[in-house]
């Protein structure tokens, strides 16, 4: 099994990417500086957001409204998938089945 081509291909991408991986984690390891207390003046997530007042608006009601499209357009498209699945896997396999015996007819003419 380790002498085909695509699997020693594949153990030497896997081994490259570990290795990277590995030397990615040792210079970001080395590279870190211990400032104690810098973090609350560089965290750009620290500046204060909207209050309450503002988020409980328009905002709140937006975000809402996109919730609610979005578990009708669930509810309604799952049980139409489900409803149409078979039909599509049925069509496949006659499709797949028609392409097949027109290759063999090719086959059988040469």
């Amino acid at each position: 099994m380790i002498a085909l081509t695509t699997t020693s291909i594949a153990w030497i991408i896997l081994a490259a990417i570990v290795i990277g991986w590995f030397a990615y984690a040792i210079s970001n390891l080395r590279s870190g500086k211990v400032e104690a207390g810098s973090e609350l003046e560089l965290a750009a997530n620290r500046k204060p957001y909207l209050d309450d007042s503002e988020l409980e608006g328009r905002r709140l009601e937006l975000v809402q409204l996109l919730g609610v499209v979005l578990l009708i357009v669930v509810v309604i498209g799952l049980p139409l998938y489900w409803v149409f699945e078979p039909a599509r896997q049925s069509g496949a396999t006659e499709g797949a089945e028609n392409r097949l015996v027109g290759w063999g007819g090719d086959l059988f003419e040469t």
